[in-house]
């Protein structure tokens, strides 16, 4: 298969991003029509180093390989900036940050386990002392207790810091009793 020239290749790009109009392509990349027409046109004239440069910085998503040599594909893949720009901050933690959410993390445990003997404890205690029929009701009411506050605990860890300073800052409302 022979390998397409630089000049077809910009001639693809006009193509897929300027919809065939080289004038427009032209303006996007910062150089004459002129020049454009002597590299796409009958001429097929090599691009200047300067006209190249423009290319690529009018059309970050292409990859510079594809354009110079014709190797690989004309898009990059969305993590190749990323990974070329030599900033990996975003994907770097250091083991400061995971030795704090490491003690968050074991904090919510804690509060999660102390929460769950409470409710098992209530919930023993109602079966014992009342009617199965409001032992169950109990029993489904603290379940849901510990389920949103174990979520809301986990979303408040996770999310960051907020206008809640500590862990046990959310109240917990005690269902009212209903006469039956």
């Amino acid at each position: 298969m022979k390998q397409s020239s630089v000049n077809e290749r910009i001639a693809k790009m006009i193509n897929e991003f300027s919809k065939g109009n080289k004038s427009a392509f032209a303006k996007a990349v910062g150089i004459s029509n002129q020049s454009l027409g002597e590299i796409v046109g009958t001429r097929q004239s090599s691009p200047s180093f300067s006209a190249l440069q423009k290319i690529i910085n009018a059309f970050p998503q292409v990859r510079i390989d594809w354009l110079v040599m014709g190797r690989g594909t004309m898009l990059k893949a969305a993590w190749e900036d990323y990974m070329g720009s030599g900033d990996f901050s975003g994907l770097y933690v250091s083991p400061e940050t995971l030795r704090e959410k490491s003690a968050e993390y074991s904090e919510v445990d804690k509060r999660l386990l102390a929460q769950e003997t409470a409710i098992k404890e209530i919930a023993e205690v109602a079966a014992s002392t009342s009617s199965p029929e409001v032992a169950k009701r109990i029993k489904d009411v603290l379940n849901r207790i510990l389920d949103t506050e174990g979520v809301a605990l986990m979303g408040r860890i996770l999310s960051g810091p907020s206008e809640h300073n500590t862990i046990g800052s959310r109240k917990t409302e005690t269902p009212q009793k209903t006469e039956e």
